[in-house]
């Protein structure tokens, strides 16, 4: 039996090549070509220093912008906060002169569809304006950055397998690999897309 004979071989026969720990994907029919697992973590590593510097060059750059930007959407929220709460005066006041007959029923609908809109346009854009604010966005972004510097001071190759993955999946979602053409001239012709948990 050949598989008995390799069994029984390899219990006492071991490789004196030594081998790399490479990256393949297991799905069936997959394009993507293998590469050195030390490569692949290198340059994570990399990309997320560059991340790293990134970020802080837009909180460098736009803390002054977002400040600015706070309070001018505040200003403009107290505005359109007030003017809802004048169109619901009007509401309270339109359901008074409906119950003492200064209004009629069509004459109360009429007004209560009209005030109805001017709050519900209101609303809309309380929540464009929400929407369309950086300051959610900035803030994410300063709070990632310590956590990006704590998992680059204490990733090593002291860690093990198990400790490496638990430290980069504290800050990472998603990492995409693509590799096209394999090699000796082409080992780290592969690119990285990361994305983080922010």
């Amino acid at each position: 039996n050949t598989n008995e004979f390799d069994e029984a071989l390899t219990s006492f026969i071991s490789c004196e090549e030594p081998h790399i720990d490479t990256l393949i994907c297991n799905k069936h029919g997959c394009s993507n070509v293998g590469s050195d697992l030390i490569l692949v973590e290198n340059k994570v590593l990399e990309t997320l220093k560059i991340m790293l510097n990134d970020y802080k060059d837009y909180i460098d750059n736009y803390s002054v912008k977002i400040k600015e930007e706070i309070k001018s959407n505040q200003e403009s929220l107290e505005i359109i906060n007030k003017n809802i709460e004048t169109q619901k005066q009007k509401l309270n006041k339109l359901c008074d002169l409906l119950e003492t007959g200064i209004y009629t029923r069509e004459l109360f609908v009429e007004r209560k569809c009209k005030i109805d809109l001017e709050i519900d346009n209101l609303e809309k854009k309380k929540k464009q304006l929400n929407a369309n604010s950086h300051t959610d966005k900035f803030y994410k972004i300063q709070k990632m950055v310590p956590q990006i510097e704590h998992v680059l001071a204490n990733y090593n190759e002291n860690l093990t397998p198990q400790m490496k993955n638990e430290l980069l999946s504290s800050i990472i979602k998603e990492i995409y690999y693509k590799k096209e053409k394999g090699g000796l001239y082409y080992k780290e012709n592969f690119k990285l897309k990361i994305y983080l948990k922010i």
